[in-house]
């Protein structure tokens, strides 16, 4: 398969070279398939790649995927979706092919909407799967996004998200990526609108062998907006994680607040954890924060819980299980957290 190589997740503003966090390479192949879509009862409709990447759009993973997406995205992958209260989509990968789907959603003004997006995998074996989302709710709009990660642990995802927020509105998202072998995630919110607000809860699960890089971008731009990004996973022995997590004040942006945690479990001893947090200002009136907790479990606590009759696999079950149910939990969408929780126990019995 020809593949090409492109940036993404490139930090908003770069550090020292040495550290290697400023960016990610990847090798995107050149042909794509469209994704297998189930739209449950929802409406959709097809979109030209050139009306999703036109000027005034982009990607959460960065400009160069955004341009990537515009002249490889196969016909039919394209959709264009209709404001419901409650929209629930299941995309489905196949081994042995690279899969794209594109996605744009408007809200109106005043209008309320549900996204649920699962991912799962058709059949064992190393597949790619691309989805970019690209988002715009109107004045005092309010959408709740769910993206679920269930794919098969040899698979690679790539998930892009942008979202631009008018005045008033409200975006709130959940995103558990604790499937698939290498996950690749972008967020960008741009905070145009005064007193827009958004908040990402991310949960992972970054098993022996894998590798998470992740990049959340939140460009605050309107009066009194505020943003409040959540992170927490676990890193399993062998694992890799990057972390990028931005926070910008722009001029006009008076009297807003951001911030951002993050909190990561540590099951192993070999393991690459990089976590950068940048805040940037150009703004006096605001407040920025952030807090990060890594750490494993004291051999007090395994003392006292395998006093209890747990034995070592129990007890690393029973805190990965509360590590990612504290995000689970914020899903406003039961058949959503039934779906992730049921692939949760399954990783565990395997």
């Amino acid at each position: 398969m020809t593949e090409t190589k492109q940036v993404i997740n490139r930090l908003y503003a770069p550090t020292w070279r040495w550290l290697k966090l400023n960016e990610e390479q990847v090798s995107l192949p050149e042909s794509l398939a469209p994704a297998k879509v189930l739209p449950e009862g929802q409406t959709t409709a097809g979109a030209s790649a050139s009306v999703l990447y036109g000027p005034d759009c982009g990607s959460g993973l960065g400009a160069d995927f955004a341009a990537y997406l515009g002249s490889h995205l196969p016909s039919g992958a394209g959709y264009i979706l209709e404001p419901e209260p409650l929209i629930r989509l299941s995309l489905v990968s196949r081994a042995g092919q690279a899969q794209a789907a594109s996605f744009a959603l408007s809200v109106p003004g005043g209008k309320e909407c549900t996204l649920c997006m699962d991912y799962a995998s058709e059949e064992k074996g190393e597949g790619t799967l691309l989805v970019d989302l690209q988002i715009r709710l109107g004045q005092g709009a309010s959408l709740h996004l769910i993206q679920n990660d269930r794919l098969n642990p040899d698979s690679c995802l790539y998930n892009g998200v942008r979202v631009v927020c008018g005045k008033e509105a409200k975006m709130d998202s959940v995103q558990m990526w604790v499937g698939g072998k290498t996950v690749y995630a972008g967020y960008r919110a741009e905070l145009e609108g005064d007193a827009s607000v958004c908040t990402p809860s991310v949960g992972y699960w970054t098993r022996t062998g894998h590798k998470s890089d992740f990049n959340y971008e939140m460009v605050h731009r309107g009066k009194e907006t505020s943003c409040d990004v959540l992170f927490s996973g676990i890193l399993d022995e062998g694992a890799a994680k990057t972390f990028r997590g931005v926070i910008d004040f722009k001029t006009g942006s008076s009297g807003s607040v951001g911030t951002e945690n993050e909190n990561v479990l540590l099951t192993g001893d070999r393991v690459l954890n990089r976590t950068i947090p940048l805040i940037l200002c150009s703004e006096e009136d605001v407040k920025g924060n952030h807090g990060a907790t890594i750490g494993k479990l004291s051999g007090e606590e395994k003392f006292y819980l395998s006093s209890r009759g747990l034995d070592e696999a129990s007890i690393d079950a029973l805190l990965v299980r509360a590590r990612l149910n504290w995000i689970v939990e914020r899903m406003k969408d039961e058949k959503a957290r039934e779906q992730i929780l049921a692939f949760i126990g399954e990783m565990y019995a395997e």
